[in-house]
């Protein structure tokens, strides 16, 4: 009796023993050869404190899947380490692409890339539902086989119990006060601060943070002060505003001025010709510096539109939190002293919120294109920019005909989105690139055209309003700049052309919510 009793212990004893060292040498052996595709990879340890919160997490999440009586030893060694690199891989994408640690908050709006890339958002579907589902379903095939139907149920119902009480630790404000205690937080370095804590740690900490912020929000929100200003009259403030000119606010998604790339050289200008007088000195644009790159469009918009800075203290995305009702804004201010306002935006209406974003910004009439049956198709290809402003000036002049208040108008573009594809049709490529990076040569063909588009618009509008104030700038960069493509410029600065009555303004070194 005592025997097997014995064998039964070093059993178990074994099978944990041996599931702790695949642990420990799968990711120790990931975070050192994560190197090679981003920055904070590799491994940095100086003492207890960098590993008190990583490594008791990614344990739990492996612990948790693992069943030491299955007898299919695949299942039972390799099943629980899917879940945690799951995690690891889909953080490292998601911060190649956008340069910046994943937030919980960002979770809801994963579903928008299917909009503009079916097969990317069909192979993250597979990659976060798919693969972890059916690793669960072939983890709880194989306890019902292997297990008794009692054993079965308290292994299952306990580790149930336990997910429900961490996930209520982690929710509580104490534990949200003594993670940010403890958290090592780098204030001057996200990639120092994940390569310290790592991962999963860095994910809570960004979520406990959000958390913290809607907290102190609604606390803010709640108190009486009297002595509160409103910011924008300080900043706008309406002397009569004599001379209300017409406004145009032009944002075109990933509005990349190729000749900025290193090493990329073109057979002629990707640069329409057409473009040129309205530009400064030398056929220069503007550079003006976006709060993101590489993704969240919504961020830039915020800034432009509302005049001011776009923090993310309560969620990664400003038009998230926003619920219909009217803000102070730029736009907002503008409505208040008479004018008029209207916006075309080449997506849908799915995006980060934006109709209710919209709402409470000020615009009064918003067009989604993608939600009009004629620009629906195809589905995967943005609408081109020069359809897009036509389609903006026909609602401008129905929109404002017999009106005689002043107007500000919005467009956001979208043709510069991944995949940076063209109507070989409507418009063949005409520029060759000499570069590694096939995505330049896209680029480069799209803003010929977007460039000519951008100029027949100008014209369009100094036709029939000489006297109006016109910006145009990018949102942000597109994610393209690895190492094997470089920007002359820092990743944030965006070109941009600021017209006052035809005439072109330098803004260099503006950041966005400067420019209202």
């Amino acid at each position: 009796m005592k025997i097997k009793a014995f064998r039964w212990w070093k059993q178990e004893v074994g099978s944990w023993m041996l599931l702790f060292l695949i642990i420990f040498f799968v990711f120790l052996a990931y975070a050192n050869y994560s190197s090679l595709w981003v920055n904070f990879g590799g491994f940095e340890c100086k003492n207890f404190r960098d590993l008190m919160f990583e490594a008791p997490l990614i344990l739990y999440v492996s612990v948790f899947f693992f069943f030491p009586k299955i007898k299919n030893r695949f299942c039972r060694y390799l099943t629980p380490l899917v879940f945690g690199l799951v995690f690891y891989t889909s953080f490292d994408v998601f911060y190649s692409f956008l340069k910046r640690s994943p937030h919980p908050s960002d979770l809801r709006n994963i579903s928008m890339v299917t909009d503009f890339s079916p097969w990317l958002g069909r192979l993250i579907f597979i990659w976060l539902v798919i693969v972890p589902t059916a690793s669960l379903l072939f983890l709880v095939w194989h306890t019902v086989k292997d297990y008794p139907a009692k054993k079965f149920f308290i292994s299952w119902g306990g580790r149930t119990v336990s997910f429900i009480l961490i996930a209520m630790l982690l929710g509580s404000a104490a534990f949200g006060d003594f993670y940010t205690r403890r958290f090592n937080y780098i204030d001057w370095s996200q990639e120092r601060t994940i390569k310290s804590n790592g991962r999963l740690a860095s994910f809570i900490y960004y979520g406990v943070q959000e958390e913290r912020n809607k907290i102190a929000l609604r606390s803010f929100s709640k108190k009486k002060l009297s002595n509160t200003i409103d910011i924008h009259n300080t900043l706008y403030p309406d002397h009569g505003m004599i001379n209300k000119r017409n406004i145009h606010f032009i944002a075109l998604e990933s509005f990349l001025d190729p000749r900025l790339i290193e090493g990329a050289n073109f057979n002629t200008s990707p640069l329409s010709e057409e473009l040129v007088p309205f530009m400064l000195e030398g056929g220069e644009f503007s550079h003006v510096e976006s709060p993101v790159y590489g993704g969240r469009t919504a961020q830039a918009e915020f800034e432009l539109l509302s005049g001011i800075k776009a923090l993310s203290k309560i969620d990664s995305i400003e038009f998230n939190v926003m619920m219909g009702r009217p803000a102070d804004s730029f736009i907002k201010k503008l409505t208040d002293c008479g004018y008029q306002s209207i916006a075309t935006i080449a997506s849908g209406s799915g995006y980060f919120n934006s109709k209710q974003a919209y709402r409470t910004l000020g615009i009064k009439k918003v067009s989604f294109l993608k939600d009009i049956d004629q620009f629906r198709e195809p589905d995967w290809m943005p609408v081109f920019d020069g359809d897009v402003f036509q389609y903006h000036q026909e609602a401008m002049e129905s929109f404002a005909k017999d009106k005689k208040q002043p107007l500000v108008s919005y467009i956001l573009g979208m043709y510069g989105h991944f995949p940076y594809g063209t109507d070989p049709e409507k418009q063949p490529d005409i520029i060759e690139v000499q570069h590694d990076d096939d995505r330049v040569h896209k680029i480069a063909n799209q803003f010929f055209y977007r460039t000519e588009a951008v100029a027949k618009y100008i014209k369009r509008l100094l036709l029939g309003d000489p006297d109006c104030v016109i910006y145009i700038t990018s949102d942000h960069l597109p994610p393209i700049l690895w190492d094997g493509t470089r920007y002359m410029l820092d990743q944030h600065m965006n070109i941009a052309l600021l017209l006052d009555a035809g005439k072109p303004v330098g803004v260099s070194g503006k950041k966005y919510f400067q420019i209202p």
